[in-house]
């Protein structure tokens, strides 16, 4: 029989291989890396829940997700537009994708709840903080440890850092899922920092911070972003009891980013330029979910292709170079694959978990929302910065159930 010390370093390394299935899944120089990350991380779920699945049929007690209701709707609505969409656009490649992301949003909870239930019968009453920690114990090991492998097999190998750009990319040749892999060291190092459970106040961790901050900093503007809206919620925004003051507050890095057009003038030009031509594409998007109606989706990814087919060759430099469209704006992308319902919804459900969220875990997922308005990763729950999200999602939405007694997160 598997005792309680193995079956909890068990669900930690697989936690662990998960998250560096997801890292090696973004790295270009190495095509079988790339490869094996990307099956590898679909297999390692599969088998989780084979290896783990009969210790909850062992256990007194049962975890269940606070709201389940509401996301299985979203999950239903999302996969209904794209069944849809098969039908007008005959292609069933995004269904698949849309299928899919069942698996990973569950994966979360279904990890959470292990670990959680193993931690109990040690913990008790205490066992539901101790799980936090725990699963950002092995994000910051598993960040750490890939950082320095893959820069190292990258500066054997001769790889060049460069994007297509020439903008530095890390070992991923992508400033930007390089800048999210920084934002998410800095955020989980943070959280070790400040957290109210056990404080790592070591030279390590503060090193760690100090280094991912760097990498956000020489990566792309969300990425600094992202690394800015976090402190400075946990330090300044949460005392702020004027919700609009505090709203002011958290939008602030964006004026200093942009104060040369704040101070010397606004153009529509010069903001799509500095966007990235993020403005044109979501005006042009919006435009499509107006006229096909704010109640009728299309499921994640559809109305992309649709945006793309009828806007190249029309002058926009943006649209006109690009393969794929992404609309580089989670709550656009929610909007466009599952109408206004979906988008309500997933308010919804933070709405209803803000108030079991720490004052750290706050602050990082302020900084994560602000950072989804300007791109597109909430709605690709396998991105590195998304897992991170939801896991404290997955982590505030649970309630475990023993006997008669039931302890809430």
């Amino acid at each position: 029989m598997i005792n309680f010390f193995t079956y909890q370093n068990l669900v930690k390394t697989f936690i662990f291989c998960f998250i560096t299935l997801i890292v090696m899944n973004s790295i270009k120089s190495f095509q079988i890396v790339e490869f094996i990350g990307m099956y590898g991380k679909l297999a390692i779920i599969l088998i989780s829940i084979l290896v783990f699945t009969p210790f909850l049929n062992r256990t007194g007690y049962s975890v269940k997700l606070k709201n389940n209701w509401a996301y299985l709707l979203i999950y239903i609505l999302l996969v209904f537009f794209s069944i849809i969409n098969v039908f007008h656009e005959n292609k069933i490649g995004n269904l698949i994708y849309n299928l899919t992301l069942f698996f990973y949003v569950f994966y979360y909870f279904f990890m959470t709840k292990i670990l959680w239930g193993v931690y109990f019968k040690e913990k008790k009453s205490k066992s539901y903080q101790h799980t936090k920690i725990e699963i950002f114990k092995v994000f910051r090991i598993a960040l750490f440890w890939n950082l320095i492998f893959w820069f190292f097999l990258s500066f054997i190998a001769n790889v060049d850092f460069s994007d297509d750009l020439g903008e530095f990319g890390g070992f991923f040749q992508d400033k930007i899922h390089f800048g999210l892999y920084a934002t998410t060291g800095f955020l989980v190092c943070f959280y070790m920092r400040f957290n109210d459970i056990e404080k790592d106040n070591s030279k390590l961790n503060l090193l760690q911070i100090i280094l991912y901050a760097f990498f956000a900093f020489i990566s792309s503007r969300n990425a600094l972003l992202i690394v800015v809206v976090a402190p400075l919620y946990y330090f300044v925004v949460y005392n702020v009891k004027n919700y609009l003051y505090a709203l002011l507050l958290i939008i602030s890095p964006l004026f200093i980013f942009y104060f040369d057009e704040i101070v010397y003038g606004v153009s529509v030009d010069r903001l799509n330029s500095l966007s990235s031509g993020r403005l044109e594409i979501w005006r042009i998007a919006l435009v499509e979910v107006f006229q096909k109606g704010i109640f009728n989706g299309s499921g994640l990814f559809n109305l992309n292709d649709i945006v793309l087919k009828n806007n190249i060759g029309t002058g926009f430099h943006y649209l006109d170079t690009l393969e794929f469209l992404y609309f580089h704006s989670s709550i656009v992308e929610l909007l466009a694959g599952g109408g206004v319902l979906v988008l309500l919804l997933f308010f919804w459900i933070l709405f209803k978990s803000w108030n079991s969220l720490t004052r750290i875990e706050k602050a990082i997922m302020s900084a994560i929302l602000i950072g989804g308005t300007v791109e597109s990763y909430l709605t690709q729950p396998f991105m590195l910065i998304s897992v991170l999200f939801y896991f404290i999602l997955m982590m505030n939405n649970s309630q475990m159930r023993v006997a008669k007694l039931t302890i809430k997160a």
